[in-house]
Formats: structure tokens, C-alpha cells, sequence
């Protein structure tokens, strides 16, 4: 990813999730999302964001964000 591109977060199932980042450069969090939802974000500053669910702590996403 680029710096200011968005990210959507598509929760296709019917479990409710909890999407946010533990990355200090892109902090956000998407408070419980019902199943068969979206939600979409913008991914501001360059380096590693690591991105987790609460429910799920196994659940784990690393973007990459570099020009």
C-alpha cells in the first residue's frame, strides 16, 4: 500500500469482529462490526501496521505502506 490509500475491511461471515491497530504511525479502531458488513479506513503514514481483532486474538493482518 501507498500512503493515504484506503483499506476495506469486508466481515463476509456472520461473526461480529473488532478491527483496530496496534501501529503507533496508523492508530484506528473499528468498534464491533456486525457480520456481512464493511468498513474503510485510510492508511496514512509509511512503515508496518499490524492490525488485530479483539475477539479473535488470533485473527492478525500486517500492511506494509511504503511511496
Amino acid at each position: 500500500m501507498k500512503p493515504g490509500d484506503k483499506i476495506v475491511f469486508k466481515n463476509s461471515d456472520a461473526v461480529t469482529h473488532n478491527v483496530f491497530s496496534t501501529s503507533k504511525a496508523n492508530p484506528f479502531t473499528v468498534k464491533a462490526q456486525k457480520g456481512r458488513r464493511n468498513h474503510d479506513d485510510r492508511i496514512n503514514e509509511e512503515g508496518v501496521t499490524e492490525i488485530r481483532c479483539a475477539f479473535h486474538p488470533k485473527m492478525k493482518l500486517v500492511v506494509q505502506v511504503q511511496k
